[in-house]
């Protein structure tokens, strides 16, 4: 697709800064996301075929703004770190929403495969760019690279459209939607025992010392989003899977900002508070009390605050130190 790309980047007047191609891309997966959830806010509602058509169509025209921001700040002499920081950063916020877009497109409703979806999101991109800050490389497969994973989602979003949300409500599906299923609980709850956890982070680090980061707040963190996964069955899913993919997004571009200024990452953040906090009180409260719906409310606020903190105070720390503006292009010498 570079043809087409590099065509499209040609298109863009060089009065516009790259940052705000970035940035309308992202807005475009937002409005799709917005109309979704207007339909389906608890996932478990059929939505028009026509809503996904229009976000497939919305999350192809992230894909090209995404592809040609980078070649726009090359043909105007705008790249920045900053650039690829804003880049990945906005990359990691849009993963929540197209994780909720493709499982309310598959029909996963309010399940643990939903959980399951975000999850294995998380947990691929974060090691990825834990790889990347390592080795100084973002390496791909052959065929697990962004493109291909955004055909992928796009290809089930048109399917969607033609045959139906209702076409992958097939047997398999059916079985294992069940939200009380005891297996899945104590799968899950194995996962978060602190025992295990402690065992696995210590085991990590000792065969890993050679490796200039610590990442063991990688490894309480998946077990904290697994805990709190399976609390709040019932309280509105957008929400309950907002507060752990918003403190994931957190985690990664602050990984992200770590590797483009050479730094060393932090091995803890007062973001997780809140997960850890709900996975304590869901052994005390009922899962739909008015104490439960409080606290979900109230962590979900305060993790979108100390992520729109982080984001400004990272991107006013960058621009101030390069001299540059985040949303101007930058003045040619003469």
């Amino acid at each position: 697709m570079q043809p087409y790309w590099e065509y499209c980047a040609k298109l863009i007047p060089n009065n516009v800064a790259p940052n705000t191609v970035t940035l309308l891309g992202f807005l475009g997966v937002i409005l799709g996301w917005i109309i979704l959830i207007y339909y389906n806010i608890n996932l478990e509602n059929q939505v028009p075929s026509i809503v996904y058509l229009l976000n497939g169509i919305f999350l192809f025209y992230y894909q090209t703004m995404d592809a040609i921001d980078g070649k726009h700040a090359r043909n105007t002499k705008n790249s920045s770190a900053l650039g690829e920081l804003f880049d990945h950063g906005l990359d990691a916020l849009i993963g929540y929403f197209q994780c909720i877009i493709l499982v309310s497109s598959c029909d996963l409703g309010n399940s643990y495969y939903s959980i399951i979806v975000i999850i294995l999101y998380y947990m691929t991109s974060m090691m990825m760019i834990w790889e990347d800050y390592v080795t100084d490389e973002m390496r791909f497969g052959k065929f697990n690279s962004p493109t291909e994973a955004i055909m992928f989602a796009i290809f089930i979003l048109f399917y969607t459209f033609i045959m139906g949300q209702s076409s992958w409500s097939t047997v398999v599906f059916t079985i294992y939607r069940n939200d009380n299923n005891i297996i899945y609980y104590y799968l899950f709850k194995l996962f978060t025992n602190n025992n295990n956890t402690d065992n696995i982070t210590n085991t990590i680090i000792n065969n890993n010392n050679i490796l200039n980061i610590q990442f063991n707040y990688l490894i309480i963190t998946i077990a904290t989003l697994l805990g709190a996964s399976i609390i709040i069955n019932n309280i509105k899913t957008v929400l309950k899977f907002a507060s752990h993919s918003t403190r994931k997004r957190s985690h990664r571009t602050i990984l992200i900002f770590a590797r483009v200024c050479g730094a060393l990452a932090p091995s803890w953040f007062i973001i997780m508070l809140p997960t850890l906090l709900l996975s304590i009180t869901c052994f005390i409260f009922n899962d739909n009390s008015n104490i439960m719906i409080i606290l979900m409310h109230s962590c979900l606020l305060f993790i979108i605050t100390c992520y729109i903190h982080m984001a400004y105070h990272v991107i006013h720390q960058v621009c101030s130190t390069l001299n540059i503006h985040a949303f101007k292009v930058k003045p040619k010498n003469n």
